[in-house]
């Protein structure tokens, strides 16, 4: 499964047994070190393959029908650097728990290098993801993950994203997971039919493609207009789950099916509300009840 739950990831540290000590690889540690060893190897278990730039490129060439040189469409140039800023923090991810884990098993850990500050600056980040690992957070290091040089993100941290916001280290690592999956699957088998908008980490480079391709579908018909005067409409549907979207869209009979509409906008869900709800039977905003501060909503909404 793609998930990994709290209750998961905080059971090697609810089950300390204090003044018990355990071999671990021949190395003495704490029942603690060795239930958060456990937990390091799982994780870096499940921890996603990374999307090397020339297989994205190469796939996502395959998928537009465009030679090497030539222009991606707008979507492709968009998922280019989703796959780009997310293969950043699988790194880190990946980098972080095998150094962990060697360190809980008694080896020494290679840093690459010779300066003694950039050593000492590595081992004090070892031991930082380490101490947050032993209490089932989210180490410091993944939600500041380092800048994304080829990205759109710069130095934008993954704490922005709201699915990376939160310190929860199972629900942080199971939305990590369900964001590289979406990402995954859409290069290699096809742009998703409903985008989960708080899984992607450039919200604002998926408007952009938006607008682009629309610019470019006019172009093809003769029409030219600049991109600065392509507008942005926002409508909710009536479908309450992506499911729901997709067995009707697979069912019209007045339309084939097409995994993407690119010239009319796209379905997106997963958006959040702050200080307001949403009424579902009246389409409109209202007030909050009761002492919520927020509401979450889940219907797919129409980027057109």
């Amino acid at each position: 499964g793609m998930t990994y739950s709290d209750h998961h990831a905080g059971q090697y540290v609810r089950k300390s047994k204090v003044g018990a000590v355990a071999r671990i690889n021949g190395h003495v540690g704490t029942p603690e070190e060795e239930r958060t060893l456990q937990m390091a190897t799982e994780l870096l278990e499940r921890t996603p393959p990374s999307l090397t730039a020339a297989e994205v490129d190469q796939e996502l060439r395959r998928s537009d029908g465009v030679r090497p040189g030539e222009a991606l469409r707008p979507f492709s140039r968009y998922v280019q650097q989703e796959a780009a800023c997310l293969q950043v923090l699988v790194s880190t991810v990946r980098k972080d728990l095998h150094r962990t884990r060697l360190r809980l098993s008694g080896h020494a850990v290679a840093i690459g290098g010779s300066h003694a500050s950039r050593k000492h600056a590595e081992e004090l980040a070892t031991d930082l993801v380490l101490r947050a690992l032993m209490h089932a957070e989210v180490p410091e290091a993944w939600l500041f993950t380092a800048a994304c040089k080829h990205g759109p993100l710069g130095g934008t941290s993954f704490r922005s994203s709201g699915v990376f916001g939160s310190s929860s280290l199972g629900k942080w690592f199971s939305c990590f997971l369900q964001c590289h999956e979406q990402i995954w699957r859409w290069i290699f088998e096809g742009p998703p039919l409903c985008i989960w908008m708080a899984g992607v980490t450039y919200p604002s480079g998926l408007i952009a493609a938006v607008r682009q391709e629309a610019c470019r579908t006019l172009r093809q018909t003769s029409v030219s207009v600049p991109l600065d005067q392509v507008g942005i409409e926002w409508s909710v549907t009536s479908y309450s789950t992506p499911r729901q979207l997709q067995e009707a869209r697979t069912s019209a009979e007045s339309e084939s099916y097409s995994p993407f509409i690119y010239s009319r906008g796209v379905y997106v869900f997963g958006l959040h509300l702050e200080g307001a709800s949403w009424d579902g039977k009246r389409g409109e905003l209202t007030e909050l009840n009761g002492k919520h501060e927020a509401r979450r909503g889940g219907s797919p909404t129409l980027i057109s």
